[in-house]
């Protein structure tokens, strides 16, 4: 393990003296996420109701030859007082750290590293610090994972196949039985659309009342079948997406669909919704329903502060109906 950590440090050192001497570009930048976080008919307001959601510094260096680019590095230091280094909500959102070797004019690229799933939306929707989220919590069970990935661009085409360790908590396990997922897409003026597919051993899409992970609740892991459907359609000043995902936790069917867009009002003040529906059974019926309207106002390119009201409900096997609502505050702070 010590012999590990000494080539990993190494690696690493190696990686970062190549990105001082050789690098031309490079970028140093940050963000600190911190929310106010109220349920409906919550009582007395206490200090576990105001969130460190994370802090992050991102380093990203750009290394380029005569004819271009052909690699960049990202590290990003992230922590967070409220969630666990390992938590699945931690790792939803923090901690990249890849390695990415170019191919002629971006046709073929090599990522190795811990990194955004190419799955769907995930491929080019960054939600990240946003509080609306697409279902990937539901129909995935992770959003970043470790391992290596394959993708680039041909005419109007995008594709992206990647093979990773399937934990999606920041961990390697060999027990895993790792995670396949490719994604084939077409940009098509400002339209853009695709096709993806999952198969392998991931954790289990999360089916609770509410918005927030548990720490204490134990991940399970289960073999998963998706075959999933994405849009993107930019039209003045309203941005839609959506998506469809079906497919088989072991022997159970599951499903579902996501909506959501962003409308500018102004070019300070950005409204944004969002409808997440999932069925963890479909000969069940049983459900998740998720919907959240949002308004934000970027002061400038360094302050966000934004206002998030969501609403759950849900039907278990057993028939027994839940809902809850959720109201958060937000200031983002960036740099």
């Amino acid at each position: 393990m010590r012999k590990a950590k000494r080539i990993t440090i190494f690696l690493i050192s190696l990686l970062l003296m190549g990105a001082t001497v050789y690098a031309r570009n490079y970028q140093i930048t940050g963000a600190l996420d911190s929310r106010f976080m109220l349920n409906d008919g919550q009582g007395k307001i206490n200090r576990d109701n105001f969130l460190i959601h994370g802090a992050e510094v991102n380093f990203k260096y750009i290394f380029q030859g005569e004819s271009g680019d052909w690699a960049t590095l990202v590290l990003q230091a992230s922590y967070s007082p409220d969630f666990d280094f390992f938590s699945r909500e931690f790792n939803y959102h923090y901690g990249d750290k890849y390695f990415v070797l170019k191919g002629p004019r971006g046709q073929i690229n090599l990522k190795l590293g811990k990194f955004v799933v190419p799955f769907g939306n995930l491929q080019y929707y960054i939600s990240h610090l946003l509080i609306l989220q697409p279902m990937f919590q539901r129909s995935l069970g992770t959003r970043e994972d470790i391992g290596v990935e394959v993708g680039g661009y041909f005419k109007d085409y995008e594709y992206d196949v990647s093979f990773t360790n399937g934990r999606g908590d920041g961990r390697i396990s060999l027990k895993n039985e790792g995670l396949f997922i490719f994604r084939l897409g077409r940009i098509n003026g400002d339209l853009r659309y695709g096709i993806s597919g999952l198969i392998g051993g991931a954790p289990e899409g999360e089916y609770m009342i509410g918005m927030m992970m548990k720490e204490e609740q134990k991940i399970n892991y289960v073999h998963k079948n998706r075959l999933g459907f994405d849009i993107q359609y930019p039209f003045r000043e309203f941005t839609f997406r959506g998506e469809a995902i079906f497919g088989r936790d072991g022997d159970t069917n599951v499903g579902g669909f996501y909506l959501g867009g962003d409308y500018e009002l102004t070019p300070k003040i950005l409204a944004s919704l969002k409808m997440n529906y999932w069925d963890p059974n479909l000969k069940v019926r049983n459900y998740i329903i998720d919907a959240g309207l949002g308004l934000g106002y970027r002061i400038n390119k360094y302050v966000t502060p934004r206002v998030v009201y969501e609403k759950s409900w849900s039907k278990d096997a057993e028939g027994m109906n839940k809902s809850t609502g959720l109201f958060t505050t937000q200031l983002n702070l960036n740099f």
